[in-house]
């Protein structure tokens, strides 16, 4: 039996000037690991948690990036001293994993991560005007650089990161093919996911891609997904079994989300959902 606790969606950014912060709850002995999907905190505060996680629970914490991990810094110049600092939190003996379209093992189970951002084709045909209302509406394109030359990030560059996170987590399904295997994104992997209030808007192509035809080809036995605060739960039935999608989102302190700190994956029940 291998368990998971997952959250996603943490926005530890708003702690210091949030009347409720968040506060880590104690957990069982058993538990194998921390999931989390992504949006965790902004910049270096994001391994900053990760690392008062470790001092807590002393079990392996696994992390994606969500869109605002970038939030007021240069993605490159992030991703390098983020690799850096990792180096010295493991060299100390802290179990810190990030993943970046790559795949770790805890207790017989494959974890494979990614942010898997998104190329705007949620609405086939639409890519173009979709990309144009995310440059006009969404923030990550005012407020994280990239490169060398510290330019704003465009959808063209969302697009390329999508595609490389796509590639890597298509080979790493195929790969660890006989493994029990979890994926945690933080982008939504289909449109399934959406809540019923925003179906049909083209700003969710900002926050979903179709990944279905992966699902059904490769059928992992759980999708961990963020980004949403309120999105749907879904199950997916595959030749190779049910994929189910799940999520945990805490949200922004204004928000009341149906988070559960104790929501968690156990590979011998699959169905249950909660300690």
């Amino acid at each position: 039996m291998t368990r998971f606790i997952h959250w996603s969606d943490l926005h530890t950014e708003f702690d210091p000037g949030n009347m409720i912060p968040f506060e880590m709850p104690d957990l069982p002995k058993d538990i194998d690991a921390l999931l989390l999907a992504g949006d965790t905190g902004v910049g270096d505060g994001h391994l900053d948690f990760l690392q008062r996680a470790w001092e807590k629970y002393e079990i392996p914490i696994i992390s994606v990036w969500g869109n605002h991990e970038a939030y007021k810094n240069n993605y490159t110049l992030l991703r390098k001293r983020e690799a850096d600092r990792l180096l010295n939190l493991r060299a100390s003996g802290m179990d810190i994993r990030v993943l970046h379209g790559e795949a770790t093992q805890v207790s017989g189970v494959t974890v494979i991560g990614a942010s898997m951002w998104t190329d705007f084709s949620l609405y086939v045909g639409m890519e173009f005007q979709a990309k144009q209302i995310a440059n006009q509406q969404m923030n990550d394109f005012h407020k994280i650089r990239i490169g060398e030359r510290a330019r704003h990030l465009t959808p063209n560059d969302m697009a390329d990161l999508y595609a490389e996170d796509k590639a890597r987590v298509t080979g790493l399904l195929e790969e660890h093919k006989d493994d029990v295997r979890v994926v945690m994104t933080h982008y939504m992997p289909s449109e399934a996911c959406i809540h019923p209030a925003y179906r049909g808007d083209l700003l969710n192509a900002s926050f979903a891609t179709n990944l279905e035809p992966l699902i059904w080809d490769q059928g992992p036995n759980f999708w961990i997904f963020g980004h949403t605060h309120q999105g749907l739960e879904t199950d997916i039935d595959t030749p190779h079994g049910t994929t189910r999608l799940r999520h945990n989102p805490r949200g922004y302190p204004h928000e009341k989300s149906a988070f559960n700190p104790h929501r968690i994956i156990d590979t011998d029940d699959p169905e249950r959902k909660f300690l």
